[in-house]
This record gives C-alpha cells, sequence and structure tokens, in this order.
C-alpha cells in the first residue's frame, strides 16, 4: 500500500521521487544530520542513487518528503522494515 501524497495538520507528505535526490544527500551529509546515522561517512550521488534503487525494488518501505503548505521541503519521515501481515514497522 503507497499513497503518493498525504496531506493535514499544516504540512503535505509526498513520495521520494528521483529528483529529490541531490537535496536528500545535502541533508543526510550535513554535520548536524549525518551524526545521527549508524555511518557517519559522507554519502556519494552514485551512493544515493544506489540506496534509491534499493528502496524501489524493497517494496516494503514508505519514504515521504516532508513539506510545508507553500511546497518547500522541511524534511523526510519514513517507515521500513514494513511487515503487513503482523501489522508492524519501524519509523524513521
Amino acid at each position: 500500500w503507497k499513497r503518493s501524497r498525504l496531506e493535514g495538520h499544516g504540512v503535505v507528505l509526498r513520495e521520494v521521487e528521483s529528483t529529490d535526490l541531490d537535496r536528500l544527500r545535502a541533508w543526510r551529509n550535513h554535520p548536524e544530520g549525518r551524526r545521527w546515522f549508524f555511518t557517519h561517512q559522507e554519502i556519494t550521488a552514485d551512493m544515493q542513487l544506489a540506496w534509491f534503487n534499493r528502496y524501489l525494488r524493497a517494496g516494503n518501505e514508505l519514504l515521504y518528503v516532508i513539506e510545508s503548505p507553500e511546497g518547500k521541503a522541511i524534511g523526510t519521515i519514513g517507515l521500513c522494515g514494513i511487515d503487513r501481515s503482523q501489522g508492524t514497522a519501524e519509523l524513521g
């Protein structure tokens, strides 16, 4: 189950697209963001693209860009490890 766009509570969630990859990588590589990840290394464009392709194939993850009502990207939110039979997932 996927929805490409969700709206409510003053924000819009829209599914990540390939055009978001540069922005996501910049956020991920920022020192304040990088420190929260398991791997602290800087992510290259090729690494980001490989991740995105794995995400698309996996089918058990949902990743959204959080936008302001004006359309400005302000963050991301996702569910991974979705197990529909158990009704569980990890939020990130």
